[in-house]
């Protein structure tokens, strides 16, 4: 995968979870379980992708 499509990703996982926390702060008690939930899962992935984007971004190029 590319830098470029790592930080796109890196992106839409953080505007996702932006998203879902505003939405947190209205919902239902029953909607707040899965939505907390979700964003947990979504916090992961960011942090994943973030790992992923600092190695690459440290390695360099093969010669």
């Amino acid at each position: 995968m590319s830098i470029r499509q790592i930080a796109s990703d890196l992106y839409k996982v953080t505007r996702e979870i932006d998203a879902l926390e505003k939405r947190l702060k209205t919902a239902s008690l029953s909607e707040k379980s899965k939505l907390e939930t979700k964003i947990e899962i979504l916090k992961r992935q960011k942090e994943e992708l973030r790992r992923k984007l600092d190695s690459m971004k440290e390695t360099p190029p093969p010669i």
